[in-house]
Formats: C-alpha cells, structure tokens, sequence
C-alpha cells in the first residue's frame, strides 16, 4: 500500500511546531528555595524562562508580547524596541558582562504600555513574598518623563491588576538623567500559597510627559524572596485585596473590607491601620485610628475568619499610601497594602500657597485671577490669589 511520506511529514511538522509554541507560552518562572533572582546577564541569547515583554499594556490587559533585540544594543539609540543594553552598574558596551533588560519608548512604541512581566507557576508552600529590583534611566540625553508602576495580578489570563506601594513610592526614567535606583515592595498576603500564576510587572500605563527624545529604560537584578510554610508554625492569613481609595476633604470613604484568619497561635492578631485611615469590626460604626488598634482573640491558637471593615478618613488633603499590619507574637508580620486620596472638595478651592507645597499627583481645585492667558494656543495661563500664583496647562482643549 502506498504511503503519502509527505502529508505524514506535513503533519509531524504541525505536531512539533505546535508544542514548541505550547512550551513557549507555558514557560514559567518556577520557586524553589527561598529566594529567585534574575539578572538578565544571559539575554543574549533570549528572554529567561517565565519573561516577556509587553506593549499594549493597560489596566485590565496583559498586553501584547513583543520580541527582544538579544544583540548588544547602545543605550542612546534612538529606535523604538525592547533590548539587551549594558547595566548603569557598568559601562555602554558590548564588552560589559552587567546586563540589562531594556525599553525604548518611542511615539508609536510602547507610550503608554510598554511593559516587563514575569509569570511565576504558583506560590504553593511560601509566604512573605518580598520584591526588589533596580529601574534604570539608561539615557542622560533623552528629557521626557516615564513613570513606572509594579504590579502583580493571579489567574491563567488576568484582567485586573494591582498595584504594589513600592520605596520610594515614585519611580521614574528619563529627564535627562542617569539613574539607577532599587525598587522594593511587599507583596500581599493574598499572593501567598497560591496555586494559581502569579503576575508581577514593571509597566508605564500613563504618556510620558515633557518634549523630546523618551529615554531608554532597563531593569536588572529582580530579586523575589519568600520563606517556606511549615504546617506548625504560628500564622495570620489575609483573604482579598483593596482597590484604591478616594474621597473629598472632610467626607469619609466609602468602605471596603477584606477578611483575616489565624492558625497555631500562640498569642492575638493586632492590627493597626496607616495614617489616614481607620479600621472596624462593623461597616459603619466603631472604626478606630492608628495608634488606636484592633484586637482579635485567638482561642487555642485559632482565630476565626473576621471581616475588616477599612475607609480612608478624609483629612488631610493629599495621598496616603501604606500598610494595615497584623501582627501576633511568633507568627510573620502580615501587611495589607493600601493606597489612597482625598481630593479637594469643588466648593472649596485650595489656596495657590498650599497647592505648591504639594506632591506631585495630589489632585487638587484651584481658583484665582487670571494673570496671563492664551500661552501656547491657550493651552496655558497664570492664575493668583492672595497666596499666590501657578501656572496651568492642559494638554488639550482651551
């Protein structure tokens, strides 16, 4: 009986193809030990295993997966891409062994969106999950401003992503400035023993700002840290996360609330709230402020799971980002990241004196006497009033 060879090579051909593309996409980054470390030091020859680099990206989309240069790429070049630049530890050359994984933004690549995520299998048997990376602002000429959050996110294909309060609270490439800075954050309590992928990513959701050349940016030396769950020690376990909060001056937020749960105590759950909030028991009565703190009672070594009731207060104005700490002695400290506002109310303008003195986010009403106008095509004018003037642009629009 003749054999068509050629359809059955076709299709070997297919088979093969299709699980080079499955163990492609189903690369993970998996833990073991107590610690993993990337320094992308071997990107010459591709993305590490569990890596990809993202354009597209917004706030409910991983983005789309772009590909990287592997060969030695200069930090001043201009063209839009993902590349294997030399780290800010060392020199731009090929020759330096310190590698980085880069980004250059340009109008049409990756601003907003452009991304470097790592997708971890799961987090089953670890907890107390620390993160720590160095963000570089590879290109001293380039002057426009990119600001860059981490995030994390669980599920085979999330979309919704949370941001992580990170030191310092603000990170930033670009304007005109060499920089090498290291990032730390803690992730929540809600990533740990997961069987489900856990995402972590480095990512610009916002346009850049300024005029001129988007700079080159790189991360190096990602650091996860973790300790292993032993089934006899003392633990405080939290169940869901908090979306941020915001609020107009004077006014309380509205609540949100999230559960915890403790095993093998020896001693009660202390939880105390940041600045600027206040935690409860109940959803609208009874909710106390930092150094006021709640009590949860352990009874042999158990404690129940118990809803936390959490609100921003509402003074002052600005932005409060934190932690709600659970603490129990013997057992981790277990954080509960929380970030919020409180934004002027439109009635009520802020003075111009007081509106200087803010840091740069606050989202603030001012009102005043228009000194200058229709500068640029009127997208800016001057206002005062009795403390002083500022200037206000708009990007668009009159």
């Amino acid at each position: 009986m003749k054999k068509n060879y050629k359809n059955l090579g076709l299709k070997t051909l297919l088979f093969l193809f299709f699980c080079g593309i499955g163990n492609f996409v189903l690369a993970q980054v998996v833990l073991t030990g107590t610690n993993y470390t990337q320094t992308f030091d071997g990107i010459g020859s591709g993305l590490p295993a569990g890596w990809t680099v993202r354009t597209g990206s917004n706030a409910s989309s991983l983005g789309t997966a772009g590909t990287l240069v592997t060969t030695h790429t200069s930090w001043v070049s201009t063209t839009g891409n993902f590349r294997n630049c030399a780290s800010n530890d060392g020199t731009d050359a090929s020759t330096n062994t310190d590698r980085s994984l880069a980004v250059r933004q340009t109008s049409s690549f990756g601003d907003p969106g452009g991304a470097f995520l790592a997708q971890i299998s799961n987090t089953t048997g670890f907890e107390n999950l620390q993160l720590s990376l160095k963000l570089q602002s590879l290109d001293a000429s380039s002057p426009r401003v990119v600001t860059w959050q981490v995030q994390w996110a669980t599920g085979a294909a999330p979309t919704s992503f949370n941001t992580l309060t990170t030191n310092p609270v603000s990170n930033t490439t670009g304007g005109s400035a060499s920089s090498n800075v290291t990032v730390t954050a803690t992730l929540p309590a809600s990533v740990d023993n997961q069987t489900d992928n856990l995402w972590i990513r480095i990512v610009t959701l916002s346009a850049s700002t300024g005029s001129g050349n988007r700079p080159t940016t790189g991360i190096d030396d990602f650091s996860l840290s973790y300790s292993e769950i032993a089934n006899n020690n003392p633990r405080i376990t939290l169940t869901g996360s908090l979306s941020a909060f915001s609020t107009i001056e004077n006014t309380p937020s509205a609540t949100q609330n999230y559960s915890v749960s403790g095993s093998n105590l020896t001693d009660n759950i202390t939880i105390t709230p940041p600045t600027g909030y206040e935690i409860s028991l109940a959803s609208s009565s009874g909710f106390v402020q930092n150094p006021t703190t709640i009590v949860l009672n352990q009874s042999g070594g158990i404690v129940s799971s118990t809803t936390i009731y959490v609100r921003l207060i509402g003074s002052p104005i600005g932005t409060f980002n934190g932690n709600i700490t659970h603490t129990s002695t013997g057992a981790n400290t277990v954080n509960q990241a929380i970030t919020g506002s409180v934004n002027p109310s439109l009635s009520n303008p802020t003075p111009i004196g007081t509106i200087r003195t803010l840091t740069q986010g606050t989202t603030v009403t001012a009102a005043g006497r228009v000194t200058v106008a229709q500068q640029f095509g009127g997208l800016q004018i001057f206002i005062q009033d009795q403390t002083g003037g500022i200037s206000i642009f708009r990007s668009t629009g009159n």
